[in-house]
């Protein structure tokens, strides 16, 4: 079964002008949310030590956000996504069960500014990421995921190379190839998640991408056929719970999954695993108005699957605390809303908040209710007048079924890049990203990200929470209503 090369062959013959305005608005939303997640985690730890790394090794080529040196496309790519996956607020996708514009953007935008590219081209190779990334997820989650594999770092990478084959216009045996040497570098364990380790998974996925793409522009090839067969990447890192591949192929870009999946862009900088209970316990605030230290103690039922990615025990520090459940409920309802000052060192100790994570219990639907069709995630609050609170989300805020509001987009924007960007280059590139299907050249998107970003472990958010004033962020609308 010529798999790869089917796919290969939709990749290299997709028709950029066969996107609809729909699918290019969304692309442009999620380059414009992914900005501002390498602006907002250029200055974490992990990603300053990624900078730290590639600074020796060139210093031309395409720009490393929250650097004023350039570095050449492989390194600034993966700089930049190892930035963009830093603080967990970048997207995710159904399916494929990755944050697919981490891996993709930062990719594709250092690509494009070495080679001088246009980033209408760049949109449309986004397009054909995304697309394998869905296609490939279709295929191997969500047993691969549940095998201990993040996804982003293998799924997320193959899909990556497709979008750089395609930015390249590679022909159809060039974009197999670059298809094909990916697989040769897929990797990455979720027993990384919580650590420095979890954000250069994407960092390092970005990187191959560009490699395996350039590589077989170079002429390099490779198995043609890497997907299917006994050593194949279906049945090799999915075990036998892959399901058949040529169904997905008919279906292929007829829409774009794009359209008729999106992406759940995040309202929370912490994993996505918990967003739907978050929904929930923010749902309940919205509506009946309790304040936190209302609050006697409240329960949260995940489905097992998504608990995989959290902790059970209580976080040691803000890096765990984006995988903690009941320390971001408790900051949550603390200030009606989650910011990324909530997961600072200095964020993490408030002893308000853990005091309140402690009343908080997270818990798993069992197999039997599983099986009985129960999902979603279910909140039980009990606040100190006896009253009893439940609520059960199962539309995630942020996705194509529950989208944010503009509203919703500007704050978090404003979030994680005002302040961080001088006043002069942050005006640049809002105009930028406003047109940037029209922008000819990629370099122009990108001129406004050099910036030195200063190196800590969230402290930026809060002196800029501080400087904007509490009562005005408390008095902003509450991102989980």
């Amino acid at each position: 079964m010529a798999t790869t090369a089917e796919l290969a062959g939709w990749a290299a013959g997709w028709n950029a002008e066969l996107a609809s305005p729909l699918a290019r608005q969304r692309a442009a939303d999620a380059l414009e949310d992914t900005i501002a997640c390498m602006v907002a985690g250029a200055g974490d730890v992990a990603a300053g030590k990624a900078r730290k790394l590639i600074a020796d090794w060139s210093n031309s080529g395409a720009t490393v956000v929250g650097s004023e040196r350039q570095a050449a496309a492989p390194f600034a790519a993966f700089s930049n996504a190892t930035s963009a996956h830093a603080l967990d607020y970048d997207d995710t996708v159904g399916h494929a069960l990755t944050h697919p514009s981490a891996v993709l953007f930062p990719a594709l935008l250092a690509l494009a500014e070495d080679r001088n590219l246009s980033c209408r081209s760049l949109l449309s190779a986004w397009i054909v990421g995304l697309e394998i990334q869905v296609a490939l997820g279709q295929a191997v989650n969500r047993k691969h995921y549940d095998k201990g594999w993040h996804a982003t770092s293998t799924v997320g990478l193959i899909g990556a190379a497709g979008a750089c084959a395609r930015l390249l216009d590679l022909d159809p045996e060039q974009t197999a190839a670059a298809l094909s040497l990916a697989t040769s570098m897929t990797s990455g364990s979720k027993g990384q998640f919580g650590t420095m380790a979890k954000p250069l998974h994407a960092g390092l996925a970005a990187k191959a991408a560009v490699f395996a793409a350039t590589l077989a522009a170079e002429g390099v090839t490779a198995n043609p056929e890497p997907l299917d067969g006994e050593y194949g990447f279906l049945k090799l890192y999915c075990g036998d719970g892959w399901r058949p591949f040529a169904p997905i192929l008919e279906k292929l870009g007829s829409p774009p999954a794009i359209e008729w999946l999106g992406l759940d862009t995040k309202p929370y900088p912490c994993c996505s695993s918990m967003h739907l209970a978050l929904d929930a316990f923010g749902d309940l605030q919205a509506e009946h108005g309790f304040r936190a230290a209302d609050i006697v103690e409240a329960t949260a039922t995940i489905a097992r699957g998504p608990s995989l990615a959290l902790i059970s025990r209580p976080p040691r520090d803000e890096v765990e605390a984006r995988f903690s459940l009941p320390y971001a409920a408790a900051a949550l309802v603390s200030a009606t809303r989650l910011r990324v000052s909530d997961f600072t060192a200095a964020g993490f100790r408030r002893d308000d908040i853990q005091a309140l994570a402690s009343r908080i219990q997270m818990k798993i639907w069992t197999e039997q209710q599983e099986a009985e069709g129960q999902s979603g995630s279910e909140v039980l609050i009990t606040l100190r007048n006896g009253q009893r609170l439940s609520k059960l989300s199962t539309m995630v805020r942020g996705s194509l079924s529950r989208p944010l509001t503009a509203a919703d987009r500007e704050a978090k924007f404003e979030d994680c890049v005002r302040g961080l960007l001088p006043d002069d280059h942050y005006t640049s590139l809002r105009k930028a990203l406003a047109s940037a299907d029209n922008l000819s050249t990629a370099r122009q998107l990108m001129a406004p990200l050099r910036f030195t970003a200063t190196i800590d472990s969230g402290e930026r958010f809060l002196r800029e929470a501080t400087d904007r004033g509490s009562a005005t962020a408390n008095s902003q609308p509450a991102m989980a209503g």
